[in-house]
């Protein structure tokens, strides 16, 4: 009997482990990072969506194209695709031209490791009504940010998940 529970310790510390590495090696934005970034009044600059990069602005683009358009590894540019939760449960940021303003309510579950890990469920979202060049990515940011049901903080990277798989990517700027 102790053979057994032993053995059972063993591959439940190996599953951890293994959803660790896997958590950890999601995107290379993550190499080197230490400080953790305050979820809340944190300016959060998207740079994945899905399995799309998206540009920062800086000329790094961390997709695998360098034009702009709507399929994977597309880049859009600038100021544009990021958010901050604020402190009192509202969520604001801009979409490709569209600024956007809404609720959001959020719980830690955990800090461990440098990680900061919690739930999320953003409400409505009100926003300008431009048309953007890339519509398409707009809308997408937008439902993904709201189908988010949890996240993660490792060091100024901060990892909206869905059902425990990372669909956005942000970094604090």
């Amino acid at each position: 009997m102790y053979i057994i529970e032993t053995a059972m310790k063993l591959i439940k510390i190996a599953v951890i482990v293994a959803l660790a590495a896997g958590v950890a090696s999601c995107c290379s934005c993550l190499k080197g990072k230490s400080k953790i970034a305050p979820f809340n009044d944190t300016r959060w600059q998207l740079v994945q969506i899905g399995n799309r990069g998206v540009n920062t602005g800086t000329g790094a683009s961390t997709g695998t194209s360098t034009g702009t358009g709507t399929g994977a590894g597309a880049t859009t540019g600038g100021d544009n695709y990021f958010v901050t939760f604020g402190k009192e449960g509202t969520v604001n940021g801009r979409g490709d031209c569209n600024s956007f303003n809404g609720s959001y309510q959020s719980a830690d579950k955990s800090a461990n490791r440098g990680n900061i890990m919690g739930t999320i469920s953003v409400g409505m979202i009100a926003s300008t009504r431009k048309m953007c060049p890339d519509q398409e990515m707009e809308t997408k940011f937008f439902e993904t940010l709201r189908s988010a049901t949890g996240y993660i903080i490792d060091g100024d990277i901060l990892m909206l998940q869905r059902d425990g798989d990372t669909v956005m990517v942000f970094q604090s700027k």
